[in-house]
């Protein structure tokens, strides 16, 4: 079989292939576009994700502080003699109101924080304690 002989660019080209290679030529836009797209939606995901854990951490710092507020004053009610007492006290923010009530040799502390912001909350204590008469 005899060798095939060598193309040249002069030589006219198959006109049947030129259509498809037409229709190719704006498709790396299209496909960019569409990358941009999608990348886009994926990095407001995140970063959607990420002002929603950094809120939810904000939030568990706050509880953490209340419930730090509630075991110091149980403490002290533990330590004192049983005697009937109340009051309020703001600390960080946070506003903390108590009643301890004296009944028949039963000391009720009855604590409880407020949690400011727009997801207003109270985080409670109830601390029953028996008093010698």
């Amino acid at each position: 079989m005899p060798p095939t002989p060598p193309t040249f660019p002069s030589e006219p080209r198959d006109r049947t292939a030129a259509p498809h290679r037409r229709s190719r030529r704006g498709s790396a836009i299209a496909e960019s576009l569409v990358a941009a797209v999608v990348l886009s939606v994926g990095v407001l995901a995140t970063a959607g994700a990420i002002g929603g854990a950094v809120r939810q951490e904000g939030a568990g710092a706050l509880r953490r502080r209340a419930g730090a507020l509630l075991a110091e004053r149980a403490e002290r009610v533990r330590s004192a003699p049983c005697a009937a007492d109340g009051g309020a006290r703001t600390v960080d923010g946070l506003v903390e109101r108590w009643r301890a009530d004296l009944s028949d040799g039963t000391l009720v502390l009855r604590d409880s924080v407020l949690l400011p912001g727009p997801r207003r909350g109270a985080v409670a204590l109830v601390v029953v304690r028996e008093c010698a008469p």
